[in-house]
This record gives C-alpha cells, sequence and structure tokens, in this order.
C-alpha cells in the first residue's frame, strides 16, 4: 500500500508539471495563429506562452467559427493524440449565436441549449477519460456593445451554467470570465477590452491570460 501511494504521488506531481498545453476554442482563442510565425496566435495562447518556462510546450487549436460539436468532431486530432498534462477550453460564443438565429422559436433555441449541453459533456468525458490532463473549462464571455448583445446575455448566462455544472460533475477547474471581463470594461473602458463585442484586446487577451494563469497555478497547488 505504501509503494501505491507513493508511486501515485510521484505520478500526480509529474502531470502537474504541466509540460505541454493544449488550448482548444474558437477565434478568440485562434486570435489568427495560421498567421503568427510560431502558431500561437496573437492572443492570450501567446501571452500565456511568453509567460511559461522554455521547457514548456504550449499548442493552440482554436479555429475560428467553431462551435463545441466542432471541438468534439476533432478532439481526438487536436487533443487527445497529443497527450498533453494539461487542456483548456473556451467554447460557446458561436453556440450562443446559433440560438439567436432562432430567436422567437424558442422549441428550437431550447433544443440547441441542450446539443450544447450533451456535446460539452460528450467533449469532457472524452478528454478526461482519454488523457490523464487536469482540464480547465472556461466559461464563454460576451460584451454590451454593440447594445444588440445584451439580448445574448440570458442564454450566455444559460450556457455558462451548463459548463458550470459540467466542470463540477467532471470535477475539472472553472473559470469565470464574463463577469471580470465586463468589470474590467466598466473600468478602463469597452474599446479597451474589445473591438467587437466579442473579440478581445491586446488588454482583454492580457487580462485574460492572467486569470487562466492564475488557475493554473491553483491546479499546481493541489
Amino acid at each position: 500500500m505504501k509503494i501505491r501511494t507513493v508511486l501515485y504521488i510521484v505520478i500526480k506531481k509529474e502531470m502537474l508539471q504541466m509540460k505541454h498545453i493544449v488550448c482548444l476554442g474558437d477565434s478568440i482563442t485562434d486570435a489568427q495563429r495560421l498567421f503568427s510565425p510560431d502558431g500561437l496566435g496573437y492572443g492570450y495562447v501567446k501571452i500565456l506562452s511568453d509567460q511559461m518556462p522554455d521547457d514548456v510546450l504550449i499548442t493552440n487549436r482554436g479555429v475560428d467559427g467553431f462551435t463545441v460539436l466542432r471541438l468534439l468532431e476533432n478532439v481526438e486530432r487536436d487533443c487527445i493524440s497529443k497527450m498533453p498534462d494539461l487542456v483548456t477550453i473556451l467554447i460557446g460564443i458561436n453556440d450562443v449565436g446559433l440560438i439567436m438565429g432562432e430567436e422567437g422559436r424558442p422549441e428550437r433555441q431550447n433544443a440547441y441549449v441542450e446539443r450544447f449541453r450533451m456535446t460539452y459533456r460528450q467533449l469532457v468525458k472524452q478528454i478526461v477519460e482519454g488523457t490523464d490532463a487536469p482540464v480547465i473549462l472556461m466559461e464563454p464571455f460576451l460584451f454590451p456593445c454593440p447594445e444588440k448583445y445584451k439580448n445574448w446575455f440570458p442564454y450566455v448566462k444559460i450556457l455558462s451554467k451548463e459548463v458550470k455544472k459540467i466542470s463540477r460533475d467532471y470535477q475539472t477547474a472553472f473559470l469565470s470570465l464574463h463577469e471580470p471581463l465586463n468589470s474590467l470594461a466598466s473600468e478602463i473602458g469597452m474599446d479597451a477590452v474589445t473591438s467587437d463585442g466579442i473579440h478581445l484586446t491586446e488588454e482583454g487577451h492580457g487580462f485574460l491570460a492572467r486569470l487562466l494563469r492564475q488557475k493554473m497555478k491553483e491546479l499546481q497547488k493541489h
């Protein structure tokens, strides 16, 4: 029994060294990675990489336009096969866009929400079962700029609650973003944080990277 305990501690310690981090997401994560020399893009993934030791590899697998379904369809290639030590997921705003495209048709909107819930749950299940990596789920976020995006807020909140529940069920880390980012925008100005209400400025990406780095440090302490 003592030997098994020691082995578990060693394995756990190695896992939390986080030598390979895979970041999954949509255009916010992508941040034009295909046009950057190192493939990391120009957003929070790049900023995070610059803060990490040289022996830590970060792989950006964000794709512009992706929904949670597209992440699931590509999870084996983009994540599991890479044997990561940590996985981060930021997805959902394109799913909110699909839901709002059905405005006035509540049954179809509810069906989209249910599909999101089931697909996200399957995505996390496959990552948890297919790797030994801890996972950080980041909630979707949106800014009230332009004004019409205020109508999207209820569904951003609904999907965020679903992500948080999945995080609890699979014992992953959860990172709140909607309220912190909007608070920052209220403090320093909307244009300083977001370029269009969905995507982040350099300041916004830097703030997200700091929140994510702090969450990673919390994981390493446990």
